[in-house]
């Protein structure tokens, strides 16, 4: 008995062992076939930290005959995959080099020390690669000084990378691309957005950084890892900084009746500059009153106040974008967030069919519905 199943045990690794090794190179998330999917599973776990993202068979993945995932892997799958590239090749046999492309450069911003008034920049990165490079890994520091901090970062291609192209971690933010449909090979590929911190004059300078093992910052290009030049370009202190006193404004009022709330916002600067107010057209509701005849300069201010009778009942939200109108002028506040709880009326006005506290066009649309398409019959709003 013993005996028996020894042997179907052994039978049973044995099989196990058949599918696992005849398991095709390139099935990185091991599904059985070699599809989008796989190129996705690949570009998270470079991207990530080992083990939060979907599962990956290391041992297909490494596809381009050279030892250890990195982002030419990833283009090299692609290119086999969707465009009749060279056989994916997972023997491992080779080692990436990394040596330094003079051909290829990354150009960080670096600026400072910047003013305390200042309290948000928004550099940019630009790239000069080659027409061969056909995927790039740029890791960088989230703290470039000791006073700012990343936040935000824009890729000018957007998101349309498998797996996508910014990556937030603890010790690092990871840039990314893969030539799919198209990469940044000349100009700005990346903009950063960095908040201030701490308090004092600091300066702020990127920095590429390596995370371990092949997982380096580099271009790939004929089938290896490079190095890029790296190159820091001054960026000139913005000339002047408009302070804006609120960043949020909260309204509440009664749905058809005049609201009775209106909150001023401050403007100040070192020196007299010009500005001026951006609305969606979906935000029709939202007043802004000058106090000046013509274009807002600073000092000034401005009323904000709501229009009740042109928003719908229940929570609202809008947004007042700040524009300088020198470019070079950067404001403490970019937007200034609106928020407006509606309630319904006491009473509902005679022909408020939709019963949102005001008769306008939706109203009659909803009668003539009624009258001739077999709409809903009005009711009596509650």
């Amino acid at each position: 008995m013993f005996g028996r199943m020894l042997i179907l045990s052994i039978l049973i690794l044995f099989l196990t062992c058949s599918s696992i090794s005849a398991q095709e190179c390139g099935d990185a998330d091991g599904d059985g076939s070699l599809n989008i999917m796989d190129v996705i599973t690949m570009m998270c776990s470079i991207q990530a930290v080992p083990g939060s993202c979907y599962p990956i068979f290391s041992d297909v993945a490494d596809v381009d005959g050279r030892n250890g995932l990195t982002v030419s892997d990833v283009a090299y799958h692609w290119d086999f995959r969707f465009n009749g590239g060279p056989p994916l090749d997972c023997s491992e046999a080779d080692t990436y080099s990394f040596t330094i492309s003079t051909e290829d450069t990354v150009f960080l911003p670096e600026i400072g020390p910047i003013p305390e008034e200042i309290n948000t920049l928004i550099l940019p990165i630009n790239v000069s690669f080659t027409e061969n490079v056909h995927a790039f890994y740029l890791p960088m520091l989230p703290n470039p000084g000791p006073n700012w901090q990343l936040t935000e970062v824009v890729s000018v291609l957007g998101e349309s990378q498998p797996g996508g192209n910014i990556v937030h971690l603890l010790d690092t933010t990871v840039l990314s691309g893969v030539e799919l449909f198209s990469i940044v090979h000349s100009g700005t590929s990346f903009t950063l957005k960095y908040t201030r911190i701490g308090s004092g004059p600091s300066a702020i300078t990127p920095s590429l950084v390596d995370r371990g093992g092949v997982l380096k910052y580099g271009v790939a290009k004929d089938g290896d890892m490079f190095r890029p030049t790296v190159v820091y370009s001054t960026v000139l202190i913005p000339v002047d900084t408009i302070l804006v006193s609120e960043s949020n404004l909260h309204f509440d009022a009664i749905s058809g009746s005049p609201s009775q709330d209106s909150m001023m916002i401050h403007f100040t600067s070192n020196f007299n500059n010009n500005l001026q107010f951006s609305l969606a057209s979906s935000e029709p509701w939202i007043r802004i009153k000058l106090f000046t005849v013509g274009e807002l300069s600073t000092p000034d201010s401005a009323e904000i106040s709501i229009n009740s009778s042109l928003a719908p009942i229940g929570t609202n939200f809008g947004v007042i974008t700040v524009v300088p109108g020198d470019e070079s002028v950067f404001t403490s506040v970019e937007q200034i967030e609106i928020t407006s709880e509606i309630s319904p009326p006491l009473l509902y006005p005679i022909g408020d069919f939709t019963c949102d506290g005001v008769v306008d066009i939706a109203d009659l649309t909803y009668f003539i519905l009624y009258l001739f398409i077999g709409g809903p019959m009005p009711v009596q709003c509650q």
